[in-house]
């Protein structure tokens, strides 16, 4: 007896596997569509919240740049002022720019204070460390942040070597960080032989305090030096009588009043101040005597007799630091300018000042101009992060932005790229810096 069997044709079944082939194919093509963007807005999620929490982090640092830390009675833990607060490192045209800040900072034990300096760079990783996702040519290598804390001094007293802390790294995948201090409005202190202290701001032409600098029995003394030291306050000299007195400009209140002698005891005026690195304030004199003074501990240092090449004493009626740490000096009579190097004793050069016409001229005042001090209050913050899919392209051109421009980060990137970067923009007002 034969049976009735039913099957499916050849035909058939290529028909079915065709068809459910198709299926198979169009759902992996839809979940892996879904896996790479559940994946590329899990990475933009990460950046976002990294970027966000960096910034805090950052910000922290440099807005505490220069806090020194008081006890209980209000006196400063560290007798040693605090000296190049905020540094900022600028790149120019390539990646990245960098910043140290120094502060106090309070440690776990009790009163325990420690005064430590920041550091923020970022350089180029080689990226061939096991990762989680799988590495594009052209991701080799990529730029990180890191972060390094080294202690400079503990409970008061500053360390003779200072610990060297480890890096850590903050972010991966930056493709930029730019600082610039923002231009601030500031004062023109001036003084006058009738003691007259007056403070002019350049970017509005108005006038503000007028101060009259009298010695402690009430008599008028003249200004011929000014300097602000590493306190904030105004120091000032008097070529009659060689006072030096202190004047805080935010309370209206003088300070000590500290008279110039020579190693003999003998009354010198003061012609010039400049405050060096070391914390202390050096004085020049008609008599060519230039004198170190200790503001924290009231005690005076060296005393040198600037002379000219052929041995002649030369007056200093004017003073300043150049960004290599020595003492520029200027001779009213002579127009002779010298160099002189605090820490070794040493003299450098000797050049005259003279007009176009090679007449001499005297030298009465100097001021050395550095385009990037950090003396400023105002910083401006700029983080560039990319997710981890792709490194930007070789020929990416990289311009410098001015403060003006808030574009994202250093790059004129393409708004088509297929792969997601973000910029995160902050403004930052140091409490603790000299205005």
């Amino acid at each position: 007896m034969l049976l009735n069997r039913k099957a499916f044709t050849l035909v058939e079944m290529l028909v079915a596997l065709a068809v459910s082939s198709i299926v198979i194919i169009a759902a992996y093509a839809s979940y892996d569509m879904v896996k790479t963007q559940y994946e590329k807005n899990i990475g933009i999620a990460d950046m976002h919240t990294s970027g966000r929490a960096i910034m805090r982090i950052i910000e922290r640092d440099i807005r505490m740049a220069g806090y020194e830390h008081r006890d209980s009675s209000g006196n400063k833990i560290f007798s040693t002022g605090i000296t190049s607060q905020l540094v900022l490192s600028e790149s120019n045209n390539v990646c990245c720019d960098g910043v140290s800040v120094i502060y106090d900072h309070s440690t776990d034990a009790e009163d325990g204070v420690e005064r430590k300096r920041i550091a923020y760079s970022v350089r180029e990783f080689p990226g061939k460390e096991k990762v989680d996702y799988e590495l594009l040519d052209s991701d080799t290598t990529r730029y990180r942040l890191y972060k390094k804390i080294d202690v400079l001094g503990r409970d008061g007293t500053i360390l003779a070597t200072e610990e060297s802390g480890t890096e850590q790294v903050l972010a991966d995948f930056v493709e930029d960080l730019q600082f610039s201090n923002i231009t601030n409005i500031y004062n023109l202190y001036t003084g006058s032989n009738t003691g007259i202290i007056r403070a002019y701001n350049p970017v509005t032409g108005e006038w503000g305090i007028q101060e009259i600098n009298r010695n402690t029995r009430g008599t008028v003394i003249d200004v011929t030096a000014l300097a602000f030291g590493p306190d904030g306050l105004l120091y000032t000299g008097a070529s009659i009588g060689g006072i030096i007195r202190v004047y805080n400009p935010s309370t209206g209140e003088w300070g000590i009043q500290e008279t110039n002698r020579n190693t003999r005891g003998t009354v010198i005026g003061v012609r010039a101040l400049a405050f060096g690195s070391d914390g202390l304030l050096y004085t020049g004199s008609n008599t060519g005597i230039i004198r170190a003074y200790n503001p924290v501990t009231g005690e005076w240092g060296i005393q040198e007799i600037n002379r000219n090449t052929r041995g002649t004493v030369i007056d200093v009626t004017a003073l300043a630091f150049g960004p290599d740490g020595l003492l520029y000096t200027g001779a009213s009579i002579g127009g002779i300018i010298r160099v002189y190097n605090p820490s070794t004793g040493e003299w450098g050069i000797q050049e005259t000042n003279r007009n176009t016409r090679g007449t001499v001229i005297g030298v009465r005042a100097l001021a050395f101009k550095n385009n990037r001090t950090g003396k400023e209050s105002l910083v401006n913050i700029k983080l560039t992060l990319r997710s981890k899919n792709k490194r930007y392209p070789e020929n990416k051109t990289y311009t410098k932005a001015v403060d003006e421009e808030h574009h994202i980060g250093d790059y004129n990137f393409e708004f088509n790229d297929k792969y997601k970067r973000d910029v995160f923009f902050s403004t930052v007002a140091v409490r603790n810096m000299l205005l």
